[in-house]
């Protein structure tokens, strides 16, 4: 056999092996993935992963579903995701970082299933979970959750659930609402990813109209220390008797005494600013 017919069988074969492996991947890639994440997440507690409709392309990522169930400590959840799709680089995605995350909506359900064994929490730094410090860490540089939703089940105890939706681009922007005792009580957060500052804007509503507001601005006053400048208003009547409310549900015990031994009318209008060192 000629040299040429060596080297044209050899290539042959190579181009045969090529095609049969990409053959073998494009029709078991999703199961391959699945197996893949399903191992990597081991380590973060996700004890199961299912997925549906897997499309990938030279420079984005898409998955129709996504659910992801595990425990953590003494809690058990599961995360649904759907409509999710990355968008990358190739060159970039080799160190594990993406462009772009969009979502359509993602539901997580947590649910606690004993008392947690730890005996109290030590002394830990504002700065460390901040917002844009948690972002920071995350292998993405925008995001986009239109729809979320998060249910809590403590132990013992009525639920919690709440939704809302996330962006984040040099700023994270997240709205919440929830219904607590009957009302909605709304959170709006923004956080600036460069300079840490953040502003929440909480408010408890009543037909319309606002029982509690409260407007807490956060900023770094030196480099050990931070700087909170706070205000607000309260209904003390309505205020009241929802907090005796969400007593009375069970969602938490406030001690609150009973109507005939405390009563409270009028307004209050405030402002406040606290400083405290880092931890």
């Amino acid at each position: 056999m000629t040299r040429s017919h060596m080297y044209q069988l050899g290539l042959g074969l190579l181009l045969l092996s090529v095609v049969g492996a990409g053959f073998y991947l494009y029709q078991h890639l999703p199961e391959l993935l699945r197996l893949r994440a399903q191992h990597f997440a081991q380590q973060y507690g996700v004890n199961e992963i299912d997925f549906e409709g897997l499309h990938v392309s030279r420079d984005r990522a898409g998955i129709d579903t996504l659910v992801l169930r595990g425990t953590y400590e003494n809690f058990g959840y599961e995360a649904r995701l759907t409509a999710g799709e990355v968008i990358y680089d190739w060159r970039v995605l080799i160190g594990g970082k993406v462009d772009n995350l969009t979502v359509s909506s993602l539901d997580i359900a947590i649910v606690q299933t004993r008392e947690s064994e730890k005996q109290g929490q030590g002394a830990f730094a504002l700065d460390a979970v901040l917002p844009h410090r948690l972002i920071a860490q995350l292998p993405l540089a925008t995001a986009s959750i239109t729809r979320w939703k998060l249910t809590y089940q403590p132990l013992e105890r009525q639920g919690i659930s709440a939704s809302g939706s996330l962006q984040i681009d040099q700023q994270l922007d997240a709205q919440m609402v929830t219904t607590l005792a009957g009302h909605p009580l709304q959170a709006d957060l923004r956080s600036d990813l460069d300079s840490g500052n953040m502003l929440l804007n909480l408010s408890l509503r009543e037909d319309h109209n606002d029982i509690a507001t409260v407007s807490a601005q956060l900023a770094q006053a030196t480099d050990d220390s931070w700087a909170w400048d706070l205000q607000g208003t309260a209904q003390h009547t309505p205020l009241l008797a929802w907090l005796r409310e969400l007593e009375s549900g069970g969602n938490f015990t406030l001690g609150i005494p009973a109507a005939p031994a405390l009563s409270i009318t009028g307004e209050t209008a405030f402002t406040a600013r606290v400083l405290h060192p880092n931890a």
